[in-house]
């Protein structure tokens, strides 16, 4: 009661807003200029024929495969509307299907840039870069997945391919 009157004298601190972890990876999608790198027309038609891009062997780094999926994932469910849950979901399984979730978690844990804006410092993700936690899953690395990438955007291509 006594505050309400004199409240706009005080300093104005905006509670914390969370973070979707696939608000994340579409800030490091954004932040390594992913959507310049993917429509580059040499990669495009490198990805179309599947052929090397500079004449060399055909090596796919951990990078350019997470900006490849992120892409992916949001030109699929962005045409469908779908919600930051079932894009991510898509991606954990997108990374599991070809065996580098660890490697794309990875990637974003050791990007500062992201890191620090985003995690408290005293937070386990900017201690340690999730580095146990990425021991573990790699346990999971070794194994097959063939997991649905396109669960949530299925039935509204069906749909759609119906009319």
């Amino acid at each position: 009661m006594v505050l309400a009157p004199i409240s706009c004298l005080l300093p104005y601190r905006p509670s914390p807003q969370t973070m979707h972890p696939w608000e994340l990876f579409v800030k490091y999608y954004q932040s390594k200029n992913g959507k310049a790198f993917v429509e580059s027309p040499a990669r495009q038609l490198s990805q179309s024929f599947s052929l090397p891009v500079g004449g060399g062997p055909v090596t796919v780094t951990p990078k350019q495969s997470l900006l490849w999926a992120i892409h992916t994932v949001l030109k699929e469910h962005g045409r469908y509307k779908r919600g930051p849950d079932t894009e991510f979901k898509a991606l954990v399984c997108m990374a599991l299907n070809e065996q580098r979730l660890v490697s794309w978690l990875n990637l974003l844990c050791k990007s500062g840039t992201l890191i620090h804006p985003h995690y408290q410092s005293w937070s386990y993700m900017a201690q340690t870069g999730f580095e146990g936690a990425l021991r573990i899953l790699g346990r999971i690395s070794h194994l097959k997945f063939n997991l649905p990438v396109d669960l949530a955007v299925r039935q509204l291509k069906n749909i759609k391919d119906a009319f």
